[in-house]
Order: structure tokens, then sequence, then C-alpha cells
């Protein structure tokens, strides 16, 4: 009977334990069955200190499907890196006094050839189709989700 007893006590903990368990899927999150609202997940990952930044990744990734006039000024500013890249190699390997030393040359090539680089990455991300954006969204809130479970399964024990 002891025995008995003692199994329903752990049965029901159980239960009532992984109720609080954030589910996610398709860009919705639900507990205990009830859908939860953006907000609603947001202020659990203040509360739990867990899956904050991935869910802030995530919004952001949202809204640029949701708003795509906010590309624009990242897109300027790309466009703008991009640009800059040729202008450092120049102006940083030219010296109208005279010549200029080997290991400056090649260091101003380099801040360029990364200033590009970085500039046409950024700009080919941005203009990455909306499905690309929403499942990278869609990630984020996944791991964001299981944060969350093991910050609530640890806060549980």
């Amino acid at each position: 009977m002891k025995r008995l007893s003692t199994i329903a006590a752990l049965l029901i903990s159980l239960s009532v334990y992984s109720q609080d368990f954030i589910d996610y899927e398709n860009l919705s999150f639900s507990q205990n069955g009830e859908i939860l609202q953006l907000d609603e997940v947001k202020k659990l990952t203040w509360r739990y200190r867990a899956g904050f930044n991935n869910f802030r990744k995530a919004e952001a990734n949202l809204r640029i499907v949701k708003y795509p006039l906010l590309r624009l000024p990242v897109i300027a500013e790309d466009i703008g890196l991009i640009l800059l890249g040729p202008i450092v190699a120049a102006f940083g390997s030219y010296d109208p006094s005279g010549p200029v030393p080997m290991s400056q040359s090649v260091t101003a090539v380099a801040v360029g050839a990364l200033s590009t680089g970085f500039g046409c990455w950024q700009l080919l991300d941005m203009l990455s189709t909306n499905k690309k954006i929403t499942t990278r969204a869609d990630n984020q809130f996944e791991k964001a989700a299981e944060k969350l479970n093991k910050a609530i399964r640890d806060a549980n024990q």
C-alpha cells in the first residue's frame, strides 16, 4: 500500500510538473493547451532569464518579413560598406610624399576587402527571400522554447 501511494504521488507530481512547459510549433507557442501570445512568451523569457536573445532575433526576423521597408536602411548601410572598401584600400595605400611601406598597403587592402566582403554578405542576407527569413525566425523561436523549458525544469527542481 505504501508503495502504491508513493507511485501515485510520483505520477501526480510528474503530470503537474510537465504542464508548465512551453510547446512550440510553426510560429506559435502554447502552454497547457492554451495558445500564448508573443508578448506573454517574451515575459516568460524575462521571468526565467532564458532564451531572450533567441526570441529577440526571431521577432526581428518576423518584423523584416512583415514590414519590408525596414530593410531599406540596412541595405543602404551595406551598399556604403561595399563602396567604402575600395576607397579605404586606395587611400590607405597611397601617399603623395613618397613610397608607402608594404605593411601599410597590405593592411589598407585587407581592411578594404573585409569591408566590401562584410557589406556583400549583409546585403545578400537582407535581399534573401521571406521564406528563408521566416525559417530563420522559426529556428530561433525553437531555440528560445528549448532554453525556456530547460529554465522551467531547473526552477521546478
